[in-house]
């Protein structure tokens, strides 16, 4: 049987980079795409197929889709800064146009990449895949809106979707995302900790994870048609995490006795006056407001779904990931 070639869109970003890297492990003959603006060097390194190309421009996107069998679709805008207006265009925009094509071009797999945060603040725990959809922010907004199209594809048409639901991702390639945050405690910009934190639960997936996630629902026939979840099994709180990140990193954090609401709305003033600020200048604030969200709510997630199908997490706690994915980044002069 020929080994079939697979598409790997967002291939020069943080998840695409490492996917790519799995795939190819694998002997994959792969397709890689990015925006034209993208560096493609790593990419190429590892020997795949790279063709340049816009999710909004329809023409660009026929030459991804031809000869492939599996598509891998993580690329999206993630930017908590950019308007919704932004947000939309190119990620529902994006979305509808490659979905398009790979119907036309008769793909036999669509593997797409949403978040945990289309299910917003939980209403009760753990959140499973049928969990009512309710996100908060701009961001998520489009990405529901995303699987709501591609659902509707499937339901009427056929297509042949699954849908993984990342916790929010760290390791390798992460510049932005939780990697902000890791990056101010490693800094010693958050000095402080409130207790009350040790009740919300920080859910944390190694991106390694989540490639090898996709790549094994690929090979399930049964997962044609199912969402799932994709986060590691540890249960740590925000309060453990941040303290762990700022000892390993030769940090500190001060233990206050603060309410957890007074922490959070503490947190988000700042966020919103840095944002403020950073708009005025054209820069990217340090934390942006709507990464505050992820400390007013009790975020814990199921992967029992997943796992009965019977795959299995590398990297199951978060605390040991961490300390992997930051000597990668000590190794490769990020930290």
């Amino acid at each position: 049987m020929a080994t079939p070639r697979v598409l790997v869109t967002g291939a020069c970003g943080f998840v695409g980079q490492n996917l790519v890297e799995l795939l190819r492990g694998e002997g994959l003959p792969v397709r890689a795409t990015d925006l034209p603006t993208s560096d493609p060097a790593h990419v190429k390194e590892l020997g795949a197929e790279f063709i340049p190309a816009d999710l909004l421009d329809k023409k660009s996107l026929r030459p991804l889709v031809e000869d492939v069998e599996i598509v891998f679709h993580p690329a999206s805008l993630f930017d908590y800064s950019a308007t919704y207006e932004q947000l939309h265009r190119v990620n529902v925009g994006g979305m509808q146009n490659l979905c398009e094509a790979a119907m036309d071009s008769g793909v036999k797999r669509f593997i797409h990449w949403s978040t945990e945060g289309v299910y917003g603040l939980p209403k009760t725990v753990p959140v499973t895949e049928d969990h009512p959809k309710d996100p908060v922010n701009p961001y998520n907004k489009t990405k529901w809106l995303q699987e709501q199209y591609a659902w509707k594809l499937h339901r009427e048409q056929g297509f042949p979707l699954t849908v993984i639901r990342p916790a929010p991702m760290y390791g390798p390639w992460s510049r932005y995302g939780m990697a902000t945050v890791g990056n101010i405690v490693m800094k010693g910009q958050l000095p402080f900790v409130a207790y009350n934190l040790r009740n919300h639960r920080a859910p944390a997936v190694y991106v390694t994870d989540v490639a090898r996630a996709a790549r094994f629902l690929s090979r399930k026939p049964e997962a044609i048609g199912e969402p799932y979840n994709v986060v590691d099994d540890a249960l740590y709180t925000i309060y453990d995490l941040l303290l762990d990140a700022a000892q390993f990193a030769g940090g500190r954090i001060y233990k206050v006795n603060l309410s957890h609401r007074f922490m959070v709305r503490f947190m988000n003033r700042l966020a919103r006056r840095l944002d403020k600020r950073g708009r005025k200048i054209g820069a990217r604030p340090p934390i942006e407001p709507n990464t505050i969200e992820y400390m007013d709510g009790n975020f814990w997630f199921s992967n029992q779904k997943l796992k009965k199908l019977g795959f299995q997490l590398l990297y199951p706690d978060t605390k040991i990931g961490l300390r992997i994915a930051y000597q990668w980044y000590l190794e490769n002069g990020w930290a």
